[in-house]
């Protein structure tokens, strides 16, 4: 079964070499049908190929198996978001991304991503409920930084630059 594994490994590099990738993503499920196949880094780089074939469906129907063995990993949460969004489903990628925010709700990154989404999608309100979350939970200067670089982002594509100055006032004074 190695040996095979390793033939079809080889044959997909070869494929994906000659940016065939119909042929890869076929070859990477013969992978995962074989005995000890299912792994999470094959489905990855399955819903990879069929992304690159622009084969969304197909990409997104493999996204839920990914989830089931890999339920730590925020990856397959965000690749779905992404996926869905290439399809213009906007708002079924922000739905995904609150329920991993959800699921993995102490990820700081994952609720960065969520708020840049929002902010992309012009609901200004939610990323900055999202960034001075963010701005608040951490506790060192650099990470501070980061969040208000964020919301002075946000709050001058919407010209609240005012507004944002009077809240880190009003916040210092309270401190």
């Amino acid at each position: 079964v190695a040996d095979h594994v390793l033939g079809v490994s080889q044959q997909i590099r070869l494929h994906q070499s000659r940016r065939d990738w119909a042929q890869a993503a076929a070859a990477t499920r013969r992978i995962l049908k074989m005995p000890g196949g299912r792994k999470s880094t094959h489905i990855r780089r399955l819903v990879e190929l069929y992304q690159r074939d622009n084969q969304f469906d197909e990409a997104l129907g493999w996204i839920d198996g990914w989830k089931q063995i890999s339920p730590g990993s925020t990856l397959p949460w965000i690749t779905e978001a992404k996926l869905l969004g290439y399809q213009g489903k906007e708002k079924d990628a922000l739905l995904v991304m609150r329920k991993a925010v959800q699921k993995f709700d102490e990820d700081a990154d994952l609720r960065a991503q969520l708020a840049q989404m929002n902010a992309e999608s012009g609901r200004h309100g939610d990323a900055e409920q999202l960034y001075w979350q963010l701005y608040e939970e951490t506790d060192d200067l650099s990470g501070k930084l980061r969040w208000a670089q964020e919301l002075a982002k946000l709050a001058e594509t919407q010209g609240k630059v005012e507004q944002l100055v009077a809240a880190f006032d009003e916040r210092r004074r309270n401190n």
